[in-house]
């Protein structure tokens, strides 16, 4: 199996030995593997939700605009 090395946080390092301790996973490989099964789950939802729900009546320049608008309105509510 191919390995991969990353870093993180004294915190995050105390959380995942934690949960090996505990039982919960047999590795912090184990760990990883399943958050990314997770993120993967949740990703094939909501992409099957979009596509339960249908073509939108709404047209792409009416989306992008109200898109723009709003992003517009956030910006100039934050400091420079």
């Amino acid at each position: 199996m191919p390995q991969l090395t990353i870093e993180v946080s004294e915190e995050a390092q105390i959380w995942i030995n934690a949960l090996i301790n505990d039982g919960a996973f047999a590795s912090a490989g184990a760990y990883v593997e399943q958050l990314i099964r997770w993120q993967k789950e949740d990703l094939d939802r909501l992409l099957q939700a979009g596509r339960d729900s249908g073509r939108s009546p709404r047209s792409f320049d009416d989306i992008f605009e109200s898109a723009k608008a709003r992003h517009l309105a956030r910006a100039a509510d934050e400091p420079v």
